[in-house]
């Protein structure tokens, strides 16, 4: 059902077909009898397809399910009756409605209710997280005319349909979200008429859904029906310990806590993280009198604003601020330099408080509430009007927070004070300099200083703290005089710089431009080069990017830059690797030229491309540990090269980089990262005019076969396998094709073809055997194992310790990982739960070995079920907790991608009926994968109840 039908022009009849609600279809508008029931049946398994086709088979299973042995012939004729009921004046042989390509059909309409349906809710979302002002209202409109589609169930009058039941509860699930959304809206919106009339339509609708219970509360109380509210959140318990036999969720308790109590606002799931200062490694100097002016602001303003030009230590002073005079009230730091303009600031200031998943400015404000907090936001000045929304909400809505920003202009709000930061004095730029000068030069002493030249460098400079640390970084290899008069020139320039120069180039820039200036032409071009890093790199990428075959040569280069401070080493590296401040990357980059331009990107992408495909390589083999943590040290790269080759339409680049990468995306658990890259890079060759090589499109598709089945998605997993499989036997790879078929044998058995994937694994063996790769021949076994272990094959066991056998030998742990995983389902197929703690015990090395995040997630899965199954209720919530937690963080469908078995089931059913089970669930989810280990190796039976 994935292929399209090409040439998709619009039919010459303006057809709009319905299926939110009964089969409908209109032509130019007007209703079109669709005949008897078997065309509305085929134009509604036309319809599930849309905009995709879908084979005559499929068709003939899906419409025709009451016939024993439907016919090709009876498809044809239905397919020609729809046709004519559809497009009457359509000519035979010219283009319709209904279109064939081999033995696939698609519908070629103007449009499909429910697709419009779909991406209304999509925009509305989207225009939602944009926090403009006009987003709610612009939403909500959006929202409304969805809704406004819905006349009725999905499929109403052929329901029956099995091929239409994923999609009623599709849309099913995507009403119930829209309509929740609009609540939400209109609760910030303080329509609460609205608010609860849709509500009270959510609830009749979903009676067991805690969410519309707990907005129709809200929305009571907002009401002035306090009462109401509280008798329906008794009214919600009493549904869900009758229907269910469970409590209402944290989310209804608390808010009934909170009307309780008279306020509004619901309570976050957890407190705000513990608040981090950054540390300052370096003595405030000149500011004794602007600190404590600040202070006094504060303690009579809710918002102060410390405004100045880039450099003159505005966030120095915050630090200071947060530190000496605001010890008795909690103090958190959000950096915005690293926020793209024009992006939400959100999401990195709720990330900040430890409140993920914050969509709007108005729900961060409500989840603060009514705590005292002191918040800095720092390098506002990208994003004034982002920052002036968000602190003009919390100013509104949170009485006890207090705000520090740092800008360059003023965020222009009520209750803001502005307050300018100065240069420093001459006497303390001096001080300052002569603080910093020690630092870079430890034989430098102000006694032995050309201290004319210093109060030179320190006027010239205007007392800017940024530009002084960057003149004494050159001590290291000038004299006061040297730097003093390469100054006088340069600043000469400054002063009578254009007036239309933005902020950022008057000031900061021209002193990094100086110190660009003060390299010799090597050093020069090496800045420029490597400012096309996206992150960290090491010796060996600057040497790519300055087109050197010996990283020895760029050593000197590399030192010369260190030590003007121009790069940074980033700590405990091994081997090193450097970081550019933003300031001087963005910079030098401007100075290349158009052909420098092209010869850094195009070797930056060289060099991109083949340390990831070299490091993949490893990742199969002994060497995996150090690649995994050398690829993990790229992801910066790979996403810059990804996403710019995306941007200037290279699809061919993604497939071949990202089909690379996908098994670090799988080992780390990637999902959403991978699945983006591979998918772009997919339909974007399929619409290519150069068709992509095999191997490429094929190991693209065996990443896509793999992160799906992370989301649970078994069925499309083995669809990408098959489909891998076929484009991989054009390549010639038998190497490539044997894992493929690996793939498809687990899918299989993971789908409930057993027999299947024995057989397939049992010819794909004689190849893997014949090519001599281990690595693939343990894939297979440890599948055959996986697959006889499934249809009850005593020979399961041994076949999987082979597979373990095979693995370790080659250096693949991923293999003994999943068989050892394997075997411990077996131990609780046969309720050993000893055998099945030891061997989660005998994995959990060679997980923290490999730093495995997804053989983690399933092997402490499958743990927590043998703590169950040995009565220690306690470690099995404790565990589970924690293996929830991981798995939500990374996307990962745990319960779909590691079912349990029915004795596992039964263990945890059982276990769950324990008074405090939720609670020691809880108790996990704040657990770290190393106490996670720790209860498991250390934890005897009995030891715990």
């Amino acid at each position: 059902m994935g292929t399209r039908v090409g040439g998709a022009e619009l039919p010459d009849a303006q057809i709009t077909v319905g299926v939110l609600g009964p089969v409908t279809a209109l032509r130019a508008g007007v209703p079109i009898d669709l005949g008897g029931p078997r065309q509305r049946a085929l134009l509604a398994a036309l319809a599930v397809a849309y905009p995709h086709s879908v084979s005559a088979d499929q068709l003939l299973a899906d419409v025709w399910n009451d016939v024993l042995e439907p016919t090709v012939n009876a498809l044809h004729f239905a397919v020609s009756k729809l046709r004519r009921h559809l497009d009457p004046q359509r000519n035979r042989g010219q283009g319709g409605p209904v279109v064939r390509s081999g033995s696939h059909y698609a519908l070629r309409i103007t449009e499909l209710d429910s697709a419009r349906f779909d991406a209304l809710i999509r925009t509305a979302h989207e225009v939602r997280a944009t926090e403009t002002p006009t987003a709610p209202d612009d939403a909500a409109a959006l929202l409304n005319e969805a809704l406004g589609l819905w006349r009725g169930e999905p499929f109403q009058d052929v329901a029956h349909l099995a091929c239409v039941a994923p999609e009623r509860t599709r849309l099913d699930g995507l009403y119930r979200d829209a309509s929740s959304a609009l609540v939400d809206i209109d609760l910030a919106r303080g329509r609460t008429r609205e608010a609860l009339h849709a509500a009270e339509s959510l609830v009749e609708r979903y009676p067991l859904d805690e969410r519309a219970w707990e907005l129709l509360a809200l929305s009571m109380y907002r009401s002035g029906r306090q009462a109401d509210a509280l008798a329906a959140i008794r009214r919600v318990r009493q549904i869900l310990m009758d229907e269910l036999g469970v409590d209402p969720g944290a989310a209804i308790q608390e808010l009934e806590q909170r009307i309780l109590t008279h306020e509004v606002a619901p309570l976050p799931p957890d407190e705000p993280a513990p608040p981090v200062l950054p540390a300052c490694r370096t003595r405030l100097i000149g500011r004794t009198a602007d600190l404590a002016t600040v202070s006094d602001l504060l303690d009579s303003h809710a918002l102060v604003t410390l405004f100045g030009p880039g450099g003159v230590g505005k966030t120095r002073l915050a630090l200071e601020v947060a530190r000496s005079h605001r010890t008795g009230e909690n103090a958190w730091f959000v950096d915005l330099a690293g926020v793209a303009e024009g992006s939400s600031i959100t999401a990195p200031v709720a990330q900040a408080l430890g409140l993920p998943g914050v969509g709007t400015v108005e729900e961060l404000a409500a989840l603060i509430g009514g705590r005292g907090m002191f918040l800095i936001l720092d390098n506002c000045e990208h994003l004034v009007v982002a920052v002036a929304h968000l602190v003009a909400v919390l100013l509104e809505r949170c009485r006890r927070v207090r705000m520090l920003a740092t800008s360059r202009e003023l965020l222009d709000v009520d209750s803001e004070v502005g307050y300018e930061i100065r240069p420093l004095e001459l006497a303390s730029a001096v001080e300052l300099f002569a603080d910093r000068a020690v630092r870079f030069d430890p034989g430098w002493s102000p006694a032995t200083a050309d201290s004319t030249s210093v109060h030179r460098i320190c006027e010239d400079l205007d007392g800017l703290p940024l530009a002084l640390e960057l003149a004494a970084a050159q001590l290291c290899v000038l004299s006061e005089s040297q730097i003093a008069d390469g100054l006088a020139d340069r600043f000469t320039m400054l002063n009578a710089g254009p007036r239309f120069a933005g902020a950022r180039q008057r000031r900061l820039i021209d002193t990094v431009d100086w110190s660009y200036r003060m390299l010799d032409a090597p050093s020069s071009w090496a800045l420029r080069a490597i400012s096309v890093f996206a992150g960290s790199f090491d010796i060996h990428g600057v040497a790519a990017v300055l087109g050197v075959d010996d990283p020895i040569r760029v050593v000197d280069t590399v030192r010369v830059l260190v030590r003007r401070s121009l790069l940074s080493v980033v700590p405990d590296t091994t081997p090193r690797r450097y970081v550019m401040l933003q300031t001087i990357k963005h910079f030098a980059a401007q100075q290349r030229t158009p052909d420098e331009e092209m010869r850094v990107v195009a070797a930056y992408r060289n060099r991109v491309f083949r340390r990831a495909v070299a490091l993949t390589a490893e990742l199969r083999g002994p060497g995996a540990r150090d690649a995994v943590s050398e690829l993990a040290a790229d992801r910066a790269e790979h996403r810059a090269v990804l996403a710019a080759a995306l941007e200037s339409g290279d699809p061919h680049y993604v497939l071949e980089l990202s089909g690379a990468l996908y098994w670090f995306w799988y080992r780390k658990a990637n999902v959403s990262e991978g699945l983006g890259f591979l998918s772009a890079a997919i339909d974007g060759v399929e619409q290519h005019p150069i068709a992509p090589k095999p191997e490429h499109l094929g190991r693209a598709l065996l990443g896509m076969a793999l992160l799906t089945d992370l989301t649970g998605d078994s069925e499309t997993a083995q669809r990408h396998s098959d489909r891998a499989r076929e484009v991989l036997l054009d390549s010639g790879d038998a190497a490539d094709i044997a894992y493929a078929d690996s793939l498809r044998a687990y899918y299989r058995t993971v789908c409930g073809d057993h027999d299947g994937a024995v057989d397939i694994v049992q010819r794909s063996l004689i190849d893997a055997r014949r090519l001599g790769v281990d690595w693939i021949e343990a894939s297979l076994l440890m599948v055959m194992g996986i697959a006889q272990r499934s249809s009850g094959d005593m020979e399961a066991a041994a076949t999987l310790r082979k597979s373990v056998e095979v693995g370790r030998r080659c250096g693949y742990q991923w293999v003994p990982i999943c068989s050892l995983w394997a075997l411990a389902k077996i131990a609780a197929d046969s309720r050993d739960h000893e055998e099945g703690l030891a061997l989660a015990r005998e994995i959990l090395p060679i997980l923290e070995f490999d730093s495995e995040v997804t053989g983690w997630i399933v092997t402490m899965h499958t743990a927590a079920a043998a703590l169950a199954q040995a009565g220690r209720t306690a470690d099995a919530a404790r565990v589970l907790g924690a293996v929830r937690v991981h798995a939500e963080r990374v996307g990962v469908q745990i319960d779909l991608l590691d079912p349990y078995s029915a004795e596992e089931d039964a263990a945890m059913t059982a276990a769950s009926r324990t008074g405090n089970f939720d609670a020691y669930c809880d108790e996990g989810a704040t657990m770290t994968r190393e106490e996670v280990g720790a209860l498991l190796t250390t934890s005897r039976f009995g030891m715990r109840c």
